[in-house]
């Protein structure tokens, strides 16, 4: 991960090294940017798929206003998804590595997005 990044935003630093680590991102293609993982990951192929067709790995974009957040799929039960990411989950408001099944996520998805 890129030590630069903020400790209360680095979700797209997280989600880029996943992918650098796994081969599905070049070095240089490592970025901090939701919205430029988002666009990175279109041009290299990736697909949008439904909530159904989530398979872990799969890239989920949301947005909900201005702010913008990604996990990783890492796991789907039958439409019952689990992602894992960097989230806002320390009290100082720092993001820890953490997974999350809730729903409340569902209604700020942009695109789920599957490598090619």
């Amino acid at each position: 991960m890129n030590p630069n990044v903020p400790s209360n935003v680095c979700c797209a630093n997280f989600v880029s090294a996943v992918l650098e680590k796994n081969g599905l991102l070049k070095k240089g293609e490592h970025t901090d940017s939701v919205s430029q993982l988002d666009a990175t990951l279109r041009g290299k192929g990736w697909k949008s798929v439904s909530m159904a067709n989530a398979k872990p790995g799969d890239v989920v974009i949301m947005k909900r206003g201005g702010v913008s957040h990604t996990e990783i799929v890492a796991k789907n039960e039958n439409g019952k998804i689990t992602l894992v990411g960097s989230n806002n989950r320390n009290a100082d408001g720092s993001q820890r590595i953490t997974y999350d099944s809730s729903t409340w996520w569902h209604s700020k998805v942009s695109g789920i997005l599957t490598p090619p």
